[in-house]
Order: C-alpha cells, then structure tokens, then sequence
C-alpha cells in the first residue's frame, strides 16, 4: 500500500513509511508498507522518514553487489533484518572458467575487473589468497598459493597457482569484482545499521562527499583491502 497523503493548511504531507527490500515479496522477512525487490528501488521511491528493511538475499546468500546511496538528501534509516551480507566478489567456481597455462601449475580466467588495482581479491575455498607482481620470466612461474594478473588485455586475465588443481573444479572461487560493499557518497541524513560488508576490491563501507549528519553504526567489515574493520 502507498504511504497514507494527508492534506494540512494546503500542504501535502507524507507519511513516513516501512519499506521491506527482499528478494521474495510474496513472503518478505519482515512486514512494510511496500516491498521492493531492490535497495535501489526502495531509495527511489522513498520518502524523508522512512525506514527501509532489508531482508536476507534468498536462501540466505550474500548480496553478490554494491548497495550504492548516492546523491541521496532524504532523513532514511537503512536497517538490515537478520544477517544480511553484502559481498564484493563474482564467483569463478567451475571448471569452464579456468584454462590451464601449458604444462604448468598455473590456471588463468579473464576477468572484467572494475578498476584494477595494484592488489585485488581472490579466495579459494574461504581462503584469501596473497597478490604478486607478475614474475620476471612469466606467469608460468607463479609461486603456489598466490596470484596475478594481466591488465594489457581486454579483458584482464588473471593467474592462480593452488598447487595444479583447476581453481574452479571442486573448489570455491570468487574473484573481487566490486570497489565497496556500501557507498555513500553526497548524502545526508542517512543510518546505515547492521550490515555484513566483505571482500570488497577497496572499502566495504566508503563515505565521501559533502553529505552530513551520517549514522553508520553496528556494521561488520571483512575482508576488503582499504578498510579491515568499520
């Protein structure tokens, strides 16, 4: 239901409203006003006042996304609604993703990296793995346990050495492919509480602008190369 308009000294004035973000509608988390299928959306159509649930991704997987609150000038509490993760990776996890270079331990998949970076991320099986400078003579020399990547091409091809095994057969690989986990960025007037941020390229949650009066509290950061812990 659309919040209630009321009429005051020839003034329209909206209500503030419960907003439920949730990938399921037709049985959100947690009852609202309205229910939306995306953050972006609900910020869309929000009004100064209302608050905006978001409720765990389906089957309680992480947000493989970026919540982005830009630009935003409306008093919003943003409020997460259980454990509610919002990741910064892509996931390479199958074999088709990876070809092995030559006779070597080193498997290569081209990647579209958002902004490539000195360092990125990868994790094979919940495990970080460590960034290296591409080896004098080659990526077929790539030390075991470590990555690199070519950024001359398009797209970028990056090199993983787990020991030989193909990173994506019978393992879990995810590559960052995200700058943060929430931005906020020329916004006042925001609470942002309780979310899980992890694995970003840069910084799980990024604030910049000349936006005011922010309230980011009881949030986790993980994992995310410019900030550990937020």
């Amino acid at each position: 239901l659309a919040a209630a308009i009321f009429v005051v000294l020839g003034h329209a004035l909206t209500l503030a409203a419960t907003r439920v973000v949730s990938g399921n509608c037709a049985s959100p988390c947690t009852t609202g006003t309205s229910c939306h299928a995306t953050l972006a959306n609900a910020l869309s159509q929000s009004n100064s006042g209302d608050v905006i649930l978001v409720c765990p991704n389906n089957s309680n997987l992480p947000y493989y996304s970026q919540f982005s609150i830009n630009n935003t000038r409306k008093r919003l509490t943003i409020k997460a609604v259980g454990d509610v993760t919002i990741d910064g990776t892509d996931s390479y996890t199958g074999e088709q993703f990876w070809t092995r270079l030559g006779i070597t331990n080193v498997w290569f998949a081209q990647v579209s990296m958002h902004n490539p970076k000195t360092e990125n991320q990868l994790f094979v099986d919940n495990v970080r793995k460590t960034y290296i400078a591409p080896p004098a003579g080659g990526f077929g020399d790539l030390t075991t346990g470590y990555f690199s990547y070519d950024t001359l091409g398009t797209p970028d091809t990056i090199y993983v050495n787990i020991g030989g095994d193909n990173p994506g057969d019978y393992h879990e690989t995810f590559i960052g492919a995200r700058l943060y986990g929430i931005s906020l960025l020329n916004s006042d007037s925001i609470t942002v509480e309780g979310f899980k941020a992890r694995r970003a390229v840069e910084n799980g949650i990024y604030v910049r602008g000349d936006g005011d009066s922010l309230d980011i509290k009881a949030n986790t950061v993980l994992n995310c190369i410019a900030t550990e812990n937020a």
